[in-house]
């Protein structure tokens, strides 16, 4: 199938891709700056969202924060009370980067 678009159009979809590669580079490069900084360097701008209970596979309980580190871009953070990083699996899950521990927050 082949699309025609007329020149205005072509423009409007040129501008549309050119910002979204802007704020795709955006993201890419504060997450680059967070990788250098120091861990124990905390963010000024962090913002806690919300704190979700969950358990690993033994049953102990972990506490995920779920933070904004940078005020206006839509990037979501996660770490353990003490600051141990997580990764964010899917809707139920989170890991611990550290440890490979799975946690889980949908059969509390």
């Amino acid at each position: 199938m082949k699309f025609r678009f007329t020149a205005k159009e072509r423009a409007v979809i040129s501008g549309v891709a050119e910002s979204v590669k802007a704020s795709v580079v955006t993201m890419v490069a504060l997450r680059k700056l967070r990788e250098v900084l120091p861990p124990e360097a905390p963010s000024p701008y962090k913002r806690e969202l919300y704190r979700e209970l969950c358990r690993d596979e033994e049953g102990r309980r972990y506490t995920v924060i779920v933070y904004r580190p940078f005020p206006g871009l839509v990037i979501t953070d996660y770490e353990l009370e003490d600051g141990t990083p997580v990764r964010f699996i899917d809707d139920c899950l989170f890991e611990i980067e550290t440890t490979g521990r799975t946690l889980t927050r949908c059969e509390l």
